[in-house]
């Protein structure tokens, strides 16, 4: 029988209505291996209640024998929802969303590397329109 143990925390604050820092980490342990950790850190610029700007650095320190997941995006029309992270690394994120009326654009970059070592990098771009 193998034994598990997750631990999550998360923190937000907002400042004048259109600035927000968000500040979370996540612990795992699985079985006998190590321990895996992240954290991670955001701010959100929303301008005029229409273009939002979020930029965001995250710090894995990862177990090999104990990969963590790691959400890629928290919007719900994000096309990639996140993938394991199997060794220790550092991550800088972009979004920007623009509304206009009853349409939706946004466009996120995830860039994930250990020194100057690229591991993952993705480029995402997604829309909607109520009608």
């Amino acid at each position: 029988m193998e034994r598990s143990l997750n631990l999550k925390i998360a923190g937000v604050a907002y400042i004048l209505r259109s600035l927000r820092f968000r500040l979370g980490g996540t612990g795992q342990r699985k079985g006998r291996g190590g321990i895996s950790a992240s954290i991670r850190g955001s701010l959100s610029l929303c301008l005029m209640n229409s273009v939002e700007l979020q930029p965001g650095y995250s710090r894995f320190l990862i177990d090999r024998k104990n990969p963590l997941f790691a959400a890629a995006s928290k919007r719900s029309s994000a096309i990639s929802r996140g993938a394991y992270v199997r060794e220790s690394s550092d991550q800088i994120s972009l979004g920007l969303k623009a509304r206009w009326g009853d349409a939706m654009i946004s466009a996120s970059l995830l860039h994930r590397f250990a020194g100057r070592r690229t591991i993952r990098s993705c480029l995402e771009f997604s829309g909607k329109i109520l009608l």
